[in-house]
């Protein structure tokens, strides 16, 4: 008797073992079906079920992740916080934000501990120190803030700590701040955002990032913000790579290519579309990868969100050979002594630049010629 029910519960087991199997199989078929053919009956019920599926989960996972640093199946190791320093960053934010209140724009921006002096010239000098108007001359609702995470040095950290005291105006998060934890630095953002604030659009953007409050203003009025909004210099079709800086695991990502995606550099998010994405993460459904704005896109795919391609308005890229366009929005990689120059020029033209300043650019940074194809 007691060898009969030791081999009914290594059959049982063994009948668990390959259900799992079928299943993943299917799932992964499932994927790449859908990224093949947006369109597939199969691929998107099969994906509507195993998402819902696992949301009465969310709470167990929650759980779980608490006591395995949070984030279940990370691929990253995140370093021991310092709980003194956070708790005193902590405060300093509770004060300026007692209770949840509206701002009709919330701007976040990730930089790096000991990048005080950027830091600097945002606030006294760039696009956070102008007076931003609506076509009216009406004054535009907006916060905005520093992220960054903690470093190595604990000069560095007591520096950080010293500036959020003066100014009030960073957000330090529970993790070492460096590249393999992008992806959590900007997952703890929104968080931070939609828990702290009712508003209508968010910016995540880099310190290298300089944006036109007005032209944004007016750019979201011409968005549907009753829906989940995602938006910015959208990408589609991008390849993954199984290798390197941008290495992404087919057990991560299984198809070739990443869903659409906008660029890290600078993307605007509505609170709908942030309790989606937060949504997706918690269920464990994607796995995180180190990839910060394909793995964003990953989560809109999950959210059945299609990105919004700001093109144009928004520049993910040349920066400098577009800043006359007068619908220029948001630029990406306008460095330091460059946002300077282009707040001095916006205060006296309403442009970022001028033709000659295009002219020299071009001059200073001749393209390479292609190679010819053999």
């Amino acid at each position: 008797m007691r060898l009969m029910r030791i081999l009914f519960l290594f059959f049982i087991g063994l009948c668990a073992l390959v259900s799992i199997m079928i299943v993943q199989t299917l799932y992964l078929q499932a994927e790449g079906a859908v990224h093949e053919n947006r369109s597939s009956a199969f691929a998107q019920t099969f994906n509507k079920i195993r998402y819902y599926l696992f949301l009465p989960r969310t709470k167990l996972q929650l759980f779980i992740r608490n006591l395995r640093n949070r984030y279940k199946g990370s691929p990253v190791t995140i370093s021991e916080p310092d709980p003194n320093r956070a708790e005193q960053i902590s405060d300093i934010i509770a004060e300026m934000v007692s209770q949840k209140e509206y701002v009709q724009y919330l701007v976040l921006v990730i930089t790096a501990p000991g990048k005080k002096d950027i830091r600097s010239l945002i606030r006294n000098e760039g696009y956070w120190a102008y007076n931003w108007t609506d076509s009216e001359g009406v004054p535009i609702n907006w916060k905005h803030y520093f992220v960054v995470g903690q470093n190595e040095d604990a000069n560095v950290n007591a520096a950080v700590l010293e500036e959020a005291k003066q100014f009030g105006d960073i957000l330090v998060g529970n993790f070492e701040d460096s590249y393999k934890n992008l992806v959590f630095k900007s997952l703890w953002l929104i968080e931070w955002a939609v828990n702290r604030y009712d508003f209508d659009t968010m910016v995540k953007c880099d310190d290298d990032t300089i944006i036109n409050m007005s032209k944004y203003h007016e750019l979201m009025k011409q968005q549907d913000l009753s829906v989940p909004f995602f938006g910015g210099v959208r990408f589609g079709g991008m390849p993954v790579f199984r290798h390197g800086r941008y290495e992404v695991k087919p057990e991560e990502w299984a198809p070739d290519k990443f869903s659409p995606y906008c660029s890290g550099g600078g993307y605007t998010l509505n609170p709908q579309a942030i309790h989606k994405f937060l949504d997706v993460h918690y269920s464990g459904v994607q796995p995180v990868f180190l990839v910060e704005d394909a793995f964003m896109g990953t989560l809109a795919y999950h959210a059945q969100i299609n990105p919004v391609a700001l093109n144009g308005h928004f520049r993910a890229f040349s920066p400098h050979a577009h800043c006359t366009d007068p619908k220029l929005t948001l630029a990406h990689y306008v460095k330091d002594v460059y946002q300077r120059e282009f707040m001095k020029n916006f205060r006296t033209t309403g442009r970022f630049c001028d033709e000659q300043h295009v002219q020299q650019w071009k001059l200073d940074h001749p393209k390479k010629p292609k190679k010819k194809k053999t």
